[in-house]
Formats: structure tokens, C-alpha cells, sequence
């Protein structure tokens, strides 16, 4: 996601412009469900894709798979307990971690990445 930093202000008494340098305080909340996440962004897939689209994360967020718990996304797993770092297992979570910290549907289907709608 784009942001925007304000680095500098005018004084409106002199009209001097003044640094404001400061540290986030807050926190980033990445969303930890990727159907949720998914579903709200559905809008921005072009028609013709939402079939495969539909179906592609309906099978990444099967709740039976080894990186949900309790119908949950595990968000931590060590790869090397599982399947392996390069089984499709382990390339799906990966996959679902890069969609829910990006937000956007180019992540899960980058062969349509050109003609998503902003």
C-alpha cells in the first residue's frame, strides 16, 4: 500500500518551513484472514476472472490444509517441520502471506496483474 509522509510545514506567522521529523507510534494492522481480505477486494478483478479467481482461493483457504489451526491462518510456520520450503503446501502459505501484507489481488493472480482495476 502507498502512504504519504508529511516531512515539513509553513508557519503561518512567518511562513517559514519547519521539519517534523517524528516516529510512527502506532501499529500496522495486517489482516490475518485472507477470504475476509479477499472478499473485499473481489470488486477490483475483471469479470472474466472471478470464476478462476473464486476458485484459486477457495482452495488456498480450504480450513483442512496444514497451515490453518482451528480454522484459523497460522501466521508463523517453520517450513522445515511441515512439507518442506518448497512444497505447494508451503508455497501457498507463502502465497497467502504476501496477499493479506500486500492487499492486493495481483499477489494471488499475477497472470491478470495488467488489468486490474485501481
Amino acid at each position: 500500500k502507498q502512504a504519504f509522509v508529511v516531512s515539513h510545514i509553513q508557519r503561518p506567522r512567518d511562513n517559514e518551513w519547519e521539519c517534523i521529523e517524528g516516529e510512527f507510534e502506532g501499529t500496522f494492522n495486517m489482516p490475518t484472514d485472507p477470504l475476509e481480505l479477499y472478499m473485499k477486494l473481489r470488486h477490483k478483478i475483471p469479470k472474466e476472472y472471478l470464476e478462476d479467481a473464486d476458485e484459486m482461493i477457495k482452495d488456498y483457504t480450504n480450513k483442512t490444509l496444514d497451515y490453518f489451526e482451528e480454522g484459523k491462518l497460522i501466521l508463523n510456520v517453520d517450513y522445515k517441520k511441515t512439507h518442506g520450503p518448497e512444497s505447494q503446501c508451503s508455497r501457498q502459505h507463502k502465497k497467502l502471506l504476501d496477499f493479506l501484507e500486500q492487499q492486493d489481488p495481483k499477489v494471488l493472480l499475477p497472470k491478470i496483474e495488467t488489468e486490474l482495476n485501481d
